[in-house]
């Protein structure tokens, strides 16, 4: 019994997580002596490990298996009997300024982790920005390629010539701060689009080759009695607006009345012809609904 109560007045945290193992098989082997003494022990032992485990782990758990427990006492002593833990020691003074004969060697343990975690962190942090960086830069290039030999025009939304392709056309709609709302594949939609004084939706879209080749920009939607106070004038702003960007009137100027509206058509009312475009103004409709529309595309 005397080693039994030498070993009790050892404080428990130095337990190494083999004499943990050997002392519990033992309790629990068919040999085991199992006086009150012993058990005490045991359970004292045992609760004092739950007891360290929780606050080193934050575990809130109601009921902890011991095989958990002990992989975690496993850890720590793996750590604390490590070659390096002199240096870990060393680091952890030097980075928190603290005595580490003030914390136990869980909390260094914790504290290792946290560190190597943040490290990690910044690390990819650094590494994605550099990879952004990069692309960047590339993507910057090709654009660059991609805008060489384009003729540009005054019709062109946003400065951007036809004949690029979509990554191109997605990259420099981005800088211009055009957020592009969805992507059907063969054209992809921008809202929010100024002309003017008005606000419309464009729709930017490619050919078979994969190149920008027509944008078309739409209005609201109106029913028939808004035809005059909202539609009208949503068309006559977009003929203003390409008669003042290209310099020039319109080639051609149709009047189109209400019955001339059909869905599935561009009821045209202003037309421009240059030598490597054309651009239509007009109205259309979609299910009784009426709305502005304009057509810029490559001949």
């Amino acid at each position: 019994m005397n080693t039994i109560h030498q070993v009790q007045k050892n404080r428990f945290h130095k337990f190494t997580f083999q004499s943990i193992v050997l002392s519990l098989l033992l309790y629990s082997g068919t040999y085991a002596i199992k006086d009150s003494l012993q058990e005490q022990f045991f359970s004292t032992l045992q609760d004092s490990l739950v007891k360290n485990y929780r606050k080193c782990t934050k575990d809130s758990s109601e009921k902890i298996s011991i095989n958990v427990i002990l992989k975690w006492k496993q850890q720590i002593d793996t750590f604390t009997s490590s070659p390096k833990y002199p240096e870990i020691i060393k680091l952890f003074k030097e980075e928190s300024r603290l005595d580490p004969s003030g914390f136990s060697p869980c909390e260094i343990y914790n504290w290792k982790i946290e560190r190597d975690r943040r490290i990690s962190e910044d690390e990819q942090v650094l590494q994605t920005a550099k990879n952004a960086l990069v692309k960047q830069k590339t993507d910057s290039l090709d654009v660059l390629r991609d805008l060489e030999g384009k003729i540009k025009s005054p019709f062109d939304l946003n400065g951007i010539p036809f004949g690029i392709t979509k990554k191109s056309l997605l990259i420099l709609t981005l800088k211009k701060a055009m957020i592009c709302s969805k992507d059907h594949g063969n054209y992809v939609e921008y809202s929010g689009i100024h002309i003017g004084p008005m606000v419309y939706t464009a729709a930017l879209f490619f050919d078979t080759d994969g190149k920008y080749c027509r944008y078309e920009l739409e209005g609201g939607n109106f029913p028939l009695d808004s035809l005059d106070t909202r539609v009208r004038p949503e068309t006559e702003n977009l003929t203003k607006y390409f008669t003042k960007i290209s310099g020039s009137s319109p080639q051609h100027i149709n009047r189109v009345g209400r019955f001339e509206i059909n869905q599935g058509r561009l009821a045209i009312t202003a037309l421009w012809i240059t030598d490597d475009k054309k651009v239509y103004t007009g109205y259309s409709t979609y299910k009784y609904l009426y709305y502005a529309k304009a057509i810029v595309e490559r001949k």
